[in-house]
């Protein structure tokens, strides 16, 4: 357990510069700290406003986090039509890597999206899944479906996809 809270801890360790916000370069930084780290991973951004400051852009965080399989969570405390670029790729990232965005203006509201990601990782699983070789080297898309009318009470929620780690 102390091992997992170092890791943690070391996760979480602010990454700034300056009084500019560089969002993405944080999140890239993180991402790859993460990886380094066994076992399952999941990345919540809170966040109050738009990035001005990064040198990554927003999808090569978004393709970091899709290789690396790390979900990303993002809590934004403005409001979702303040700032359409930043709420545009918060959602485009999200629900590319398997996380969820939320516009948590109030305390209550960022509670209760604290309260939702954690339902959603206590209540997840993990499926593995090995393809036949392939030459297709891009972007897989995945689907995720229970066939049987029990299936229907459940709530099934995944990433988009993936790329191949190595050639075959």
């Amino acid at each position: 357990m102390a091992a997992a809270t170092s890791c943690i801890a070391a996760l979480c360790t602010p990454k700034t510069a300056g009084d500019d916000t560089a969002l993405y370069n944080t999140l890239l930084l993180t991402l790859r700290d993460a990886a380094k780290v066994p076992g399952r991973k999941v990345v919540i951004v809170f966040s109050n406003g738009p990035d001005n400051a990064s040198m990554v852009a927003p999808d090569d965080v978004r393709a970091v986090a899709e290789d690396e399989g790390i979900p990303i969570y993002v809590i934004s405390t403005n409001e979702v039509n303040k700032d359409a670029i930043s709420s545009g790729v918060f959602k485009r990232i999200t629900a590319r890597t398997g996380g969820k965005a939320y516009w948590a203006k109030t305390w209550q509201k960022q509670v209760e999206a604290f309260e939702s990601i954690r339902e959603d990782l206590g209540n997840s699983y993990t499926v593995t899944y090995y393809p036949q070789p392939n030459p297709n080297e891009g972007f897989r898309k995945l689907s995720v479906e229970i066939p049987s009318d029990i299936g229907k009470k459940w709530r099934v929620h995944y990433r988009p996809g993936y790329r191949p780690r190595s050639s075959f």
